[in-house]
């Protein structure tokens, strides 16, 4: 794992700007998992079951979500958030008056500020594809017959909506490493799009810069984390 020294940031060894690189990838992939399973999974259940106009509303913005190119999608955040409203930065990962990361409340409070639209446009996507995975199996689960008989012995929606829920949420489990390895290729774009500092960015800034040691190392760590 010794790349030698960078062409671009020379002499800064090449596991140096990867390691810190790392980190910011890790930290926008890592809570989309978990939160992209919760909401979906929720969204898609209650699509199926209740399919009242406000749960057909949330699976078709789920559903257009899941569809539309990512990068994409995070260029019209971009453009909606950052441009028209100017609600957040457009750009990096903290204010440029920080000179690097420090322990403190105030760079911590700036770092989450810019954090917020890479996030969400990747957390979008995630959302969009546990969504439409857990409609279709409850639709599936809901004409099975164990929920025929329970619909017959009087149980309430709450516990058919939970009963169905539990047995259609179970493949998407096994879906969740196919799922990490594509948020990887997701977030390597909309790194470039937000300027985030992540491995996207770096590979980014060494093709253009003829960095090869740091090309390679950027596909090595890439391909360990799709293994991992």
């Amino acid at each position: 794992m010794d790349f030698g020294l960078s062409y671009w940031r020379y002499p800064t060894p090449v596991s140096a700007l990867v390691g810190g690189a790392l980190l910011w990838t890790l930290a926008l992939i890592i809570p989309v998992i978990p939160l992209g399973f919760v909401i979906g999974n929720w969204i898609g259940s209650r699509a199926a079951y209740n399919r009242g106009r406000f749960d057909k509303l949330l699976y078709y913005v789920s559903l257009y979500m899941f569809q539309a190119p990512y990068y994409w999608i995070a260029l019209i955040i971009v453009f909606i958030f950052g441009v028209r409203l100017g609600w957040f930065p457009m750009f990096g990962a903290y204010s440029p008056d920080w000179v690097r990361p420090v322990l403190s409340l105030d760079w911590f409070l700036d770092a989450a500020y810019h954090y917020t639209l890479p996030f969400l446009s990747l957390l979008g996507v995630g959302i969009g594809g546990w969504a439409i995975g857990m409609r279709a199996m409850m639709v599936y689960e809901m004409e099975s017959d164990y929920m025929q008989y329970s619909k017959q012995l009087g149980f309430s929606r709450g516990k058919l909506r939970s009963y169905a829920a539990h047995n259609a949420i179970l493949p998407n489990f096994t879906w969740i490493p196919v799922a990490i390895g594509a948020l990887i290729s997701q977030t390597l774009l909309v790194e470039v799009v937000f300027g985030y500092p992540g491995i996207g960015s770096l590979m980014y800034n060494a093709v253009y810069a003829a960095d090869y040691p740091l090309i390679e190392a950027s596909f090595v760590i890439i391909t360990e984390l799709w293994q991992f």
